[in-house]
């Protein structure tokens, strides 16, 4: 794997939140945008990470984005992803011009089936999907698609990004001790806003209330999200655009 100078997302924002160090909005965004257009770019192609979290996401000296965490597949991941000559990746219809557009009917390859303890906070709702389960029976399950639990995560590391913390450990309904989770499903449920993610600038905030959906099938989409007001108001992200 190669060697990333800027290390890992979680480092940076620990070194971020020194006072005095804190990025600004403009370079936190332009973190946020490079996240979801690599994961728009796995999923387009039929991939799911399963497990995405801060320490998967690497950093350029520039501050450049790249997704890591593929496990055995990572050579075949970077395959894929070939670069152009401005470092963007490349979308599927230039890999394969012959791909159809509608992805839906294709199997969906999910890189991280099993996780650690330090995946938790990050994974959705569907994967605690009883009494005392673990991730992992989620994670053997067969047709599951995973590009939604990829899209939660993203909005859990998006509130991260803006506020320093995490909204809750965890999406267990049935943990006791998970009741800022519990506050959460019961603000959605009654439309109020939950504080902590009422903070951010408007249009970040719907798009992360709709990441952070509880109904998997009723989450926002990466592509949606590339498509969105907030994403269309980020400035020219350079060090994103060209890969550097």
């Amino acid at each position: 794997m190669p060697y990333y100078a800027g290390g890992d997302l979680l480092s940076f924002l620990w070194r971020s939140w020194k006072p005095k160090q804190e990025p600004s909005i403009e370079e936190l965004d332009c973190l946020a945008i490079q996240i979801l257009r690599a994961v728009a770019f796995l999923h387009e192609n039929n991939i799911a990470h399963g497990d995405l979290r801060p320490e998967h996401i690497l950093l350029t000296a520039r501050g450049s984005v790249k997704v890591g965490g593929f496990g055995e597949d990572e050579n075949t991941i970077r395959e894929l992803a070939t670069l152009s000559d401005s470092g963007n990746l490349t979308s599927s219809s230039e890999l394969n011009p012959d791909t159809p557009q509608d992805s839906k009917s294709k199997p969906i390859l999910c890189i991280r089936r099993t996780v650690t303890d330090a995946s938790i906070p990050y994974l959705p709702p569907e994967r605690f999907s009883g009494q005392g389960e673990s991730p992992e029976r989620y994670a053997q399950q067969d047709g599951c698609d995973f590009r939604a639990g990829d899209m939660w995560a993203c909005g859990i590391i998006c509130v991260l990004l803006r506020s320093g913390e995490l909204p809750w450990p965890s999406a267990q309904r049935v943990n006791p001790e998970n009741e800022s989770y519990a506050v959460y499903l019961n603000c959605r449920l009654k439309e109020d806003g939950y504080s902590l993610i009422q903070a951010l600038q408007e249009h970040y905030r719907n798009l992360v209330y709709a990441m952070l959906h509880p109904d998997m099938e009723a989450r926002i989409t990466a592509e949606e999200v590339l498509r969105s007001e907030w994403a269309l108001e980020v400035p020219a992200c350079e060090i994103g655009e060209k890969g550097l």
